[in-house]
């Protein structure tokens, strides 16, 4: 309610720019968004979407490190036996255990803190996808939260394993030794277990990595309506008190772009009030000559408004269909031009006649003055190459110049060899003009979707890291099951079996546990895709490529984790291993 009152209140103060001479509504409107949102910005999804992806790494180290526990414990069993009949009880042996993961836990956890100092400033260096990051800090929080985290996984993955090495019968704890706890069913089944979820997890990153990773390169892929090759920018702020007179503001504006013009190297030279994929600028309802303003059509009248000098469409590399381009002459006495964009053209002159209409910003009743249109040219991507272009028009600058502007030159090579005869330029210009912001417009189009790159970059390290530890858990089991099941090589080699029949059957485990593990994957990525949907762009969150991918890599990597284990298994000597038992 308190906004309706201050937009009300906004319209009685300032009438003629809520309605139009006739009282009809002139299109302009105040709406709230929460602040979390101006603050967070589309960035929200992506860092849900990045500690989702972090908690499901945690998970799978949590696996690995309860193989190693479960191992150990399952090697310790005798002896927790011969305590557990001396009189000591299950539940200190259970502590015993949990300290001891504890201890690598917390040592983890000093470790993980380290890094996530170094790769806060990195993200924030870099570009990262969260806001205001450069303002994180490793503070006494994040430390509580690591330590908190770091306790939580020493009782995540050392719990199962302790209570698995202290149950059952103490008869037959000390009468397997250590080879019947390690091979037993309930080991068997615990082990299998742990490595279909690590790797059912490992799916699960891998498939959102490939999905954004294609999103990422469809995006990148998609022309932005000009050509970014060459292209030098620069922005320059006019001080109010020096230049408040629009006359001054164009003039030294049109000095600066001669003077970039006659440098050595520069085809093409121009000023605008804004470059496209740089945000917001100027735009809002637009009002045609002729006919009735509706402000709730079904094609909205709205565009996007830019002041732009003579050789602006040259310097970005933006074709003309229709007409002509803003020329010197479109000066301050001239009469008012303007140059449309072909989605304009298209949704309001649906016949090809958009030249020698007249267009103005607001309703009827503005008292902006109305624009010829002289030409009709390219459209260029301005709010996103994820979006389609807007309704734009381009007025001459000299008509009605800014405060502030961006400089453009199109050289003939490198854009940055021309930085310092740029920065000269508007010297010459003005020799107290500052000049901020120089980047190619190359480096532009490129900031313009790092919220795209940098979810996709990050995730994709992320599922690196999963499959690696994913491919070290299949690895750490099939070889403990080689050497547990030493005994039983050995007999069946005995009695005839083949290196080679040895070797199969300790693959074939491996590839069934890789097998129910990106099947289980595949269902858990293919139900949570949808969370993905909207930081994707012309790829489905079901797209099967990508998942199937996703799956046969994972079980690549199972292969080639149980190679060597298949070797050892081959190799194994009966006489030695009989012996050994």
């Amino acid at each position: 309610m308190e906004m309706a009152d201050l937009a009300r209140a906004f319209e009685r103060e300032y009438p003629r720019s809520y309605r139009g001479p006739g009282g009809e509504d002139g299109g302009w409107r105040i709406t709230a968004a929460p602040l979390r949102d101006a603050v967070v910005g589309r960035s929200g999804r992506s860092v849900a979407v990045l500690f989702a992806a972090v908690v499901v790494l945690l998970l799978i180290a949590c696996v690995d490190a309860a193989h190693l526990l479960l191992a150990r414990a399952v090697a310790q069993r005798r002896a927790l036996a011969v305590r557990l009949a001396l009189g000591a009880s299950r539940g200190r042996l259970v502590r015993e255990l949990l300290a001891e993961s504890a201890v690598l836990a917390v040592a983890g956890g000093a470790l993980g803190a380290l890094a996530a100092a170094w790769g806060t400033r990195w993200l924030a260096e870099a570009g990262g996808p969260v806001p205001r990051l450069a303002e994180a800090s490793l503070d006494a929080r994040a430390l509580a939260f690591a330590a908190a985290v770091s306790l939580a996984v020493a009782l995540l993955a050392g719990l199962v394993p302790a209570l698995q090495a202290t149950r059952g019968d103490l008869a037959d704890a000390l009468a397997e030794g250590g080879r019947g706890a390690s091979t037993g069913p309930s080991g068997v089944r615990a082990r299998s277990a742990l490595v279909v979820s690590e790797l059912a997890l490992a799916v699960l990153l891998l498939a959102g990595a490939g999905l954004l990773l294609r999103s990422f390169q469809r995006l990148s892929a998609v022309s932005p309506g000009f050509s970014a090759d060459g292209v030098l920018t620069l922005e320059v702020s006019l001080p109010a008190a020096t230049y408040a007179e629009p006359a001054r503001r164009a003039a030294l504006f049109d000095r600066i772009r001669q003077g970039l013009q006659a440098l050595p190297g520069v085809r093409a030279a121009a000023v605008a009030s804004r470059l496209p994929l740089t945000g917001p600028g100027l735009s809002g309802p637009f009002s045609i000559e002729g006919r009735a303003f509706d402000p709730h059509a079904a094609v909205p009248q709205f565009a996007v408004f830019r002041a732009v000098s003579p050789e602006y469409h040259t310097a970005l590399g933006v074709p003309l269909r229709q007409g002509r381009a803003l020329q010197a002459s479109d000066g301050a006495g001239a009469p008012a031009v303007a140059v449309v964009n072909e989605t304009l053209a298209r949704a309001f002159f649906p016949r090809g006649d958009a030249i020698g209409h007249r267009v103005k910003l607001g309703g009827p009743g503005s008292p902006r003055p109305w624009l010829t249109i002289v030409g009709v040219a390219a459209d260029v991507r301005d709010r996103g190459l994820a979006l389609s272009p807007s309704p734009e028009i381009a007025a001459s600058l000299a008509q009605d110049p800014p405060s502030s502007a961006v400089i453009v030159a199109r050289t003939a090579g490198d854009p940055l060899a021309v930085v310092a005869a740029a920065r000269q330029a508007v010297a010459a210009a003005d020799p107290d003009q500052p000049v901020s912001r120089v980047r190619t417009l190359a480096q532009l189009v490129a900031e313009s979707i790092v919220e795209r790159r940098a979810p996709a970059v990050l995730l994709a390290v992320l599922a690196v890291l999963a499959v690696t530890l994913a491919g070290l858990g299949t690895y750490g089991v099939m070889s403990y099951t080689v050497s547990g099941r030493a005994h039983e090589i050995g007999v069946r080699m005995a009695l005839g079996a083949r290196p080679a029949d040895v070797a199969r059957v300790v693959v074939g485990q491996a590839l069934a546990l890789a097998a129910a593990g990106a099947a289980v994957g595949l269902l858990a990525s293919l139900a949570l895709g949808r969370t993905l949907s909207t930081l994707l762009f012309e790829v489905r969150p079901a797209d099967p490529a990508t998942h199937a991918g996703a799956a046969l890599a994972l079980v690549a990597v199972a292969a080639a984790a149980c190679a060597r284990p298949a070797l050892r298994a081959a190799r194994v000597d009966p006489a030695v291993a009989l012996r050994e038992e």
